[in-house]
């Protein structure tokens, strides 16, 4: 990380709680959103935005608890560019409404394990449809196609409604003890500068008239 220094990261199963302060966890050049289990221990999640990367745009943020589930909204938005960034831990489906008019990128612990991806109907179950029938409506595209932990199935997600700005994911090693790979993208949030273009001023001189002139002058 110290090399690489990432826009933002996306946290899951944070632990964190109004007991620990932002000072125990800051990370220098980065702005930390949280957004933690607010009825017992454990869960949570967090987004550590990049100071530099993020300085032109308008941060909104906004934080959900929800029985078992949590999500974690921040709205950016610049004059080139509004984005939404979401992290969630069992995303709580009934209360996300997503602004159309954003590029939008989700993150998170979903624990759709069972869920057959090119199939909707009787072989999925109901939660798993009601997914499905999120992501068609709100036309997010799922990247990530194999496991980020040391079983069977797609635990851990990376959603957007443009693929576009999102590269597809790469699997790196797990952090400290946890049991789940972490998911690097590259994010396109600042603008691609094009070569400023150069010209070229040409000049064309008839000399054999200059020559003529200079002999006709005393």
């Amino acid at each position: 990380m110290d090399s690489s220094k990432p826009a933002c990261m996306c946290i899951t199963d944070t632990w964190f709680n109004s007991s620990f302060p932002n000072v125990l966890c800051h990370i220098p050049g980065y702005n930390l959103y949280r957004a933690d289990r607010s009825d017992r221990i454990g869960n949570g999640v967090c987004i550590y935005l990049n100071n530099n990367i993020f300085s032109s745009f308008q941060i909104t943020s906004a934080a959900c608890s929800a029985g078992t589930s949590e999500a974690l909204v921040l709205h950016c938005d610049s004059k080139l560019l509004s984005i939404l960034l979401i992290c969630v831990y069992l995303i709580p489906l009934p209360f996300l409404i997503l602004n159309q008019h954003s590029s939008i990128v989700i993150f998170g612990y979903f624990n759709y394990s069972s869920l057959k991806w090119l199939l909707h109907g009787t072989s999925n179950t109901h939660s798993c449809n009601h997914f499905l029938d999120f992501l068609n409506k709100n036309k997010l595209v799922q990247l990530v196609d194999v496991p980020t932990r040391f079983r069977p199935g797609l635990l851990d997600l990376v959603l957007t409604s443009d693929p576009d700005i999102v590269t597809a994911p790469v699997n790196l090693p797990p952090i400290g003890k946890s049991d789940h790979t972490v998911l690097e993208i590259k994010l396109q949030v600042l603008p691609t500068h094009c070569p400023a273009k150069s010209s070229i001023r040409r000049q064309i001189i008839n000399y054999l008239a200059v020559g003529k002139e200079l002999n006709c002058t005393d």
